[in-house]
């Protein structure tokens, strides 16, 4: 069974590497974004970084986390 998970993290992983290229490249596009699209995409690149720094500093406990990772930058409604 956890071969499965681990399977499943591995593809998991892979895709989000996917998504993170797509981005990348949408980026790299310079289009404008509404306010609705950019605190979207803002929180979620936040939450990403939290969850990271938070397993990083698990990993390595004499990392700090980046400077305000506290708070979400934008609230929605």
């Amino acid at each position: 069974m956890a071969s499965k998970s681990r399977q499943e993290d591995s593809n998991s992983l892979k895709r989000f590497a996917e998504c993170a290229v797509t981005m990348r490249n949408i980026l790299q596009l310079d289009r404008e974004l509404g306010d609705a699209e950019f605190a979207f995409m803002d929180n979620h690149f936040h939450v990403l970084e939290m969850a990271y720094f938070r397993w990083k500093q698990k990993q390595s406990p004499h990392l700090s986390p980046p400077i305000g990772s506290d708070n979400l930058r934008h609230k929605t409604s």
